[in-house]
C-alpha cells in the first residue's frame, strides 16, 4: 500500500454535496494540511482512507493508547517500552476517488525530518497490517451506521459527475 494525496479540488467539490467529508484543514488550524492517506479497492472503486493525527482522547487517562475500532485504526509502535500512537486511519471517513485525483505522496520530499520519520514509520506499519486494514474497511463499507459517510450515495454522485 502506498501513501497518497488527494487533490484539494476533488475534496472541495465533494464537500459541496457531502459536508461530512473530512476538510483539508486541521481541526483547530488556519493552515491547510496535506490530505494524505491510503487507497483501498472496494467493489469497483478506489476508496481513499484519510490519516489523522493522534489526539488526547485516543489515550486512556493513564497514558495507554485505546485499541482500534472498526471505524478508526490506530497505528502504534513501541517507544521506550511504551506503546504510542503514530497516527490513525479514519475508515468511517473514507471516500471513493476517481484515479485522476489521486497523487502518489513522496515522503522523501518532506524536509522536516521528524515528520518524514513519522510518515516512514506509518508506511511500515501499514504494509505490515494490510490484511487488517482491508478487513476493517470492508466491515465499515457494509455497515449502515450513522457515523459512516453515505458510501453508496457518494458512489452514485461520482458515477454521474466523474465516470
Amino acid at each position: 500500500m502506498e501513501i497518497v494525496e488527494i487533490k484539494k479540488e476533488y475534496i472541495d467539490e465533494l464537500r459541496k454535496s457531502f459536508s461530512h467529508v473530512m476538510i483539508n484543514k486541521g481541526e483547530f488550524s488556519i493552515h491547510s494540511r496535506k490530505y494524505i492517506g491510503i487507497i483501498l479497492s472496494i467493489k469497483k472503486y478506489n476508496y481513499y482512507a484519510p490519516f489523522s493525527s493522534p489526539k488526547f482522547y485516543d489515550y486512556y487517562n493513564c497514558g495507554i493508547p485505546k485499541e482500534s475500532s472498526k471505524y478508526v485504526i490506530r497505528m502504534t509502535e513501541l517507544d521506550g517500552g511504551y506503546k504510542k500512537i503514530l497516527g490513525k486511519i479514519v475508515l468511517n471517513c473514507m471516500i471513493p476517488v476517481p484515479q485522476k485525483y489521486v497523487v502518489k505522496f513522496n515522503i522523501n520530499k518532506i524536509y522536516d525530518k521528524q515528520y518524514r520519520d513519522l510518515l516512514i514509520s506509518e508506511y511500515i506499519w501499514i504494509n505490515k497490517n494490510k490484511s487488517l486494514i482491508k478487513q476493517y474497511a470492508k466491515i465499515v463499507y457494509k455497515s449502515n451506521d450513522k457515523i459512516v459517510l453515505p458510501f453508496r450515495k457518494i458512489e452514485k454522485y461520482i458515477n454521474k459527475k466523474y465516470l
